[in-house]
């Protein structure tokens, strides 16, 4: 799964409900959850876009969550019925990459 270095701290995606793990080198904490309650999913991809770590999360569908510190996320994208497989900065553009037969979508951020 996805692992990206945001302001000093290592986060790590997790193939169970979509979960989002960091530490600091010390211990490990638990910042993101996107389906608690919901069907299993995984961190498709994480990248940092104008200051803010955004997450690709698969599941039935493809949801876009970004932080600015590490603990409040917002959903910022929901691309249904593809999902989130990954996402890239170029020339100053966000890109997500799903996977959807037959070929797959990109989608840029506006």
């Amino acid at each position: 799964r996805p692992a990206f270095v945001f302001k000093g701290e290592l986060y790590v995606g997790s193939i169970t409900h979509g979960e989002i793990w960091k530490t600091d080198g010390h211990r490990w904490d638990l910042v993101f959850d996107s389906l608690p309650n919901g069907p299993g999913g995984y961190v498709g991809s994480m990248v940092e876009y104008e200051g803010k770590l955004y997450t690709g999360i698969r599941t039935v569908s493809g949801f876009i969550f970004r932080t600015g510190d590490g603990g409040v996320w917002e959903e910022v994208g929901n691309i249904s019925p593809h999902t989130i497989e990954s996402l890239a900065v170029f020339k100053n553009q966000l890109y997500a990459g799903t996977l959807l037969p037959p070929n797959g979508t990109i989608y840029r951020a506006f």
